[in-house]
């Protein structure tokens, strides 16, 4: 599955080993050829879910017992851990730009995911902050960063309801709506260096079988 892919063309995400049942990180590159990208030591499978101009890609390490580590591979292919916020112990990375700014979540861990799930954003060197959510809520992650440091993702409470946000290159977080026929479950995937935002929300509509629309917000 490709994941991401970056402005000069580099890939990302993930392959699946029939025989294992593993999954591994994986990146293609604009020539074609491909390489897989390790996990953390100890760990037994990785997903790779954002890459940047430099090669830099971002993603979430598994552990035997599936805790999620948030890590960042360098272009030769090292990979590294991002810590998460003090008092937790997993955290999974979403989204990079090209000035290595990478965003994502952290939580405590279950073998069902990060739970107290708290967006956060690490600078270049790794130094991790919380990103606050929307009011009446507990909780969010964030999927995306564009190349001025906005911030896109969800907000949720008890971690359900998802609303849209985005988080000024300052931290101070704005809801992004609905359209009308929503019933305001709303995830951004993806930002633009002009702040325009794509995503998916739940719709209303009993003669629709869908139960997401793409959307996007300007």
């Amino acid at each position: 599955m490709a994941r991401a892919v970056s402005g000069n063309g580099v890939i990302v995400g993930e392959t699946y080993d029939a025989t294992s049942g593993l999954t591994r990180a994986a990146r293609w590159n604009p020539d074609g050829s491909s390489a897989v990208l390790p996990a953390l030591p100890g760990d037994r499978q990785a997903w790779a879910l954002g890459v940047n101009g430099s090669g830099v890609a971002v993603g979430v390490s598994f552990s035997p017992d599936l805790r999620l580590r948030a890590v960042r591979w360098d272009p030769d292919g090292t990979v590294r851990e991002l810590p998460p916020l003090p008092g937790d112990t997993a955290g999974r990375a979403g989204g990079i730009n090209d000035d290595g700014e990478i965003v994502g979540v952290s939580g405590l861990s279950t073998p069902m995911g990060p739970t107290r799930r708290t967006p956060v954003r690490w600078k270049a060197d790794g130094t991790v902050t919380a990103l606050p959510v929307l009011s009446g809520d507990d909780g969010g992650e964030a999927h995306a960063v564009d190349e001025l440091g906005a911030v896109v993702g969800e907000s949720t409470s008890g971690g359900l309801n998802p609303r849209a946000v985005r988080w000024s290159s300052g931290g101070t977080a704005t809801s992004l709506g609905a359209p009308a026929n929503s019933n305001n479950a709303c995830v951004p995937a993806a930002v633009d260096a002009g702040g325009g935002t794509v995503g998916q929300c739940g719709v209303n509509d009993p003669e629709d079988a869908s139960l997401f629309h793409a959307v996007r917000w300007n």
